[in-house]
Order: structure tokens, then sequence, then C-alpha cells
């Protein structure tokens, strides 16, 4: 990771860089992503077959703090 500091979005986990991770484990089905605190990214909880399934209403906003 750059230097900074960097939140996994799907644990939460805070990272301090610039470091290399290593030996984070990380599921095969799942993407590490790594933002920094205060990002807010759009998400779509409900799981869908294709991006033609999404109810665009049901779009809500997460920030990593």
């Amino acid at each position: 990771l750059p230097e900074g500091e960097w939140v996994d979005i799907f644990s939460g986990e805070r990272f301090q860089g610039p470091t290399w991770l290593k030996k984070k484990d990380v599921p095969l089905d799942t993407m590490p992503v790594f933002c920094r605190p205060g990002t807010e990214i759009s998400v779509y909880e409900p799981e869908v077959e294709s991006t033609d399934d999404i109810d665009f209403s049901k779009v809500t906003k997460k920030t990593f703090i």
C-alpha cells in the first residue's frame, strides 16, 4: 500500500503505509479492496445476476472511517 492510512472495506481493518501485505489472508471469493479513511462509496447489497437487475433506488452510500 502507498504511504498513508488505509482501510480494508470488507473487514474494516486498518493499515499504515507504505507497506506490503504479503501475509494478509484473503478468501478466494473476495478481492482485497482498500480505501482511505473518510472515503464514501456507493454500494448495492442485494445479489443480482446482471447489472440489468439493479434497482438504483436501493443504492446506498457507505463511509469508511
